[in-house]
């Protein structure tokens, strides 16, 4: 039975047979173990508990964390790089969590699926019965000690004494447990038990206005789905932003373009768009030059190139051989535009390229990644975004991407490729993002983020 004066949490990867303890008061939340962002987020709620508790005299409730199916858990979190490591926490709760009151309780269907890490920090151990020879061998159990004996029936590993499990209800029935489990917590109400917090679910959609922040702090875009921290937009620099068709690259770009517009500071923005064909962004007021046509890329590149300290290369000419017995005619070379400056002083550069893929075959190509590679080393903010399937198409445009310091990865999978990313998208699996969901990596560092949508979108 559960301790009247607990708190109790779970990680169910064993089936989904814990959430019938939901109903009871004391019961935080029982987190289906696929659920990484709220498994993560549960793991570091208590070992933020471990820590305040340490040093304090002071009789405290426990606090119990239960963990079904921990060889599932083990498959999917350990060794897992995606910014956070789930079984690692998991090790830390478990050897200094006991002297304070937080409690851990494990299941498994394999006697091997405790590591040596973790076992050291188990003293007790039940083994029910088992369904193979070999696990009876791995705990150094004979196979028929529990041979024909009801469910529930254990042996304490290392003494081998037997035990017998007890239920909850009258009988083992699923609807005899459920009634048990209401009236534990019908007795936890009148004791007026308070109710833990949950651990709820990131919602699909989130309002950048309502992401959180403090006022003098940068507006953030979106928000860290491990700690629901605001995220704020780099200030300068190369900002990549990818991911599939319908991830919500665009979306993204608007709430990037929002947030910059709006920071604490009101130095006048300067904004130019770069597409390869019509672009919906071009709606937004934020624009100052908007280059999504064959003659205004042509122009608004060179201009560009020429105000970062580049130069621009002029369309060579077909060289007609003058007739015989005439003098040939002295082309004279053409002038080289006279660079404007950008941004205005006192305002802030931003420069938008979109669908860096879709500049395949325009002719824009070299120029194009010239101008990359003079923005990557300017002060300038400049934000690139590109599906994955055509972003390393154009090997000259997607060169001065990679390794980018920071970046967007919308709905990530594992089996992405190729990427512009040095770091692994290890076990990602993209059903698990739903649109505006997904990685951000900054100087090889993952975060888990949640997109806020823009104010008019």
């Amino acid at each position: 039975m559960v301790h009247l004066l607990g708190e109790q949490n779970g990680i169910d990867s064993g089936g989904g047979r814990l959430g019938a303890l939901t109903v009871l008061p004391n019961t935080g939340d029982i987190i289906p173990g696929d659920h990484r962002d709220r498994v993560v987020r549960l793991l570091g709620l208590i070992k933020n508990l471990i820590t305040e508790r340490t040093g304090t005299r002071t009789a405290l409730p426990p606090v119990l964390l239960l963990v079904d199916g921990l060889a599932a858990f083990r498959d999917a979190y350990e060794h897992r790089a995606a910014g956070t490591d789930p079984f690692a926490d998991l090790l830390q709760i478990a050897s200094s969590g006991r002297n304070v009151g937080v409690h851990l309780l494990l299941s498994s269907e394999r006697s091997n699926a405790l590591p040596a890490a973790l076992a050291s920090s188990i003293p007790e151990r039940l083994a029910l019965r088992l369904t193979a020879d070999a696990d009876y061998q791995n705990l150094a159990i004979l196979a028929d000690a529990l041979k024909d004996t009801n469910p529930g029936r254990a042996l304490r590993i290392g003494s081998n004494e037997e035990i017998q499990l007890a239920i909850p209800g009258a009988t083992e029935d699923d609807a005899d447990t459920g009634i048990a489990l209401e009236e534990l917590a019908a007795a936890q109400r009148e004791r007026a038990i308070p109710a833990p917090a949950a651990v709820p679910a990131i919602p699909n959609t989130i309002r950048r206005t309502a992401i959180m922040c403090s006022s003098d702090a940068p507006a953030p875009f979106a928000i860290d789905t491990i700690h629901l921290a605001p995220l704020p937009v780099p200030d300068q620099g190369l900002l990549l932003v990818t991911g599939p068709a319908g991830s919500g690259r665009t979306t993204a770009i608007h709430s990037l373009l929002e947030a910059l517009s709006q920071q604490p500071e009101t130095t006048p923005v300067d904004a130019v768009l770069i597409a390869p064909r019509r672009s919906a962004l071009r709606q937004l007021p934020i624009w100052s030059d908007i280059a999504d046509t064959a003659d205004t890329r042509e122009t608004t590149i060179a201009s560009l190139t020429l105000a970062l300290g580049g130069t621009t290369t002029p369309p060579t000419a077909l060289t007609l051989l003058p007739l015989i017995g005439t003098s040939p005619t002295v082309t004279p070379e053409p002038a080289q535009l006279e660079p404007t400056p950008f941004p205005t002083a006192g305002h802030r550069g931003i420069v938008v390229i979109e669908d860096i893929g879709g500049f395949d075959g325009t002719g824009n190509e070299q120029a194009l990644a010239s101008l990359l590679k003079l923005l990557r080393r300017s002060e300038l903010t400049t934000i690139v975004e590109g599906e994955n399937a055509t972003l390393s198409t154009n090997w000259e445009l997607a060169t001065p991407l990679r390794g980018a310091r920071w970046a967007l990865a919308l709905q990530p999978d594992a089996n992405d490729t190729p990427s512009l990313f040095t770091t692994p998208f290890t076990h990602a699996t993209r059903a698990e993002y739903p649109p505006g969901r997904g990685f951000l990596i900054q100087n090889g560092r993952i975060t888990g983020i949640h997109i806020g949508t823009p104010t008019t979108n």
